[in-house]
């Protein structure tokens, strides 16, 4: 990652920040998303092609809140799952 980029980076992380804290509606949630989000970027930054930083980052946190929410909605639907198969073994 150059200079450039770094800085660019550094410049649009209030706006990411506010904008998971809008998605997680927690901050400590909203931290994790953008940490999670920046790791990355950063992990992948060299081997991409990127014309549009901010909208980059945007879609990556978009994308991994979907997942965390599936991720989150499949447990609960496993755990309801179980419940409701104990009642009928019982």
């Amino acid at each position: 990652m150059n200079e450039k980029n770094k800085k660019e980076l550094m410049f649009i992380l209030p706006k990411l920040r506010r904008y998971c804290y809008g998605l997680t509606g927690n901050k400590d949630q909203g931290d994790d998303l953008l940490h999670g989000s920046v790791v990355k970027i950063l992990a992948k930054f060299n081997l991409l092609k990127i014309e549009n930083l901010q909208a980059y980052m945007y879609k990556i946190i978009s994308n991994l809140w979907k997942d965390e929410l599936r991720k989150k909605y499949k447990e609960e639907f496993i755990d309801a799952y179980e419940s409701i198969n104990a009642l009928f073994e019982e």
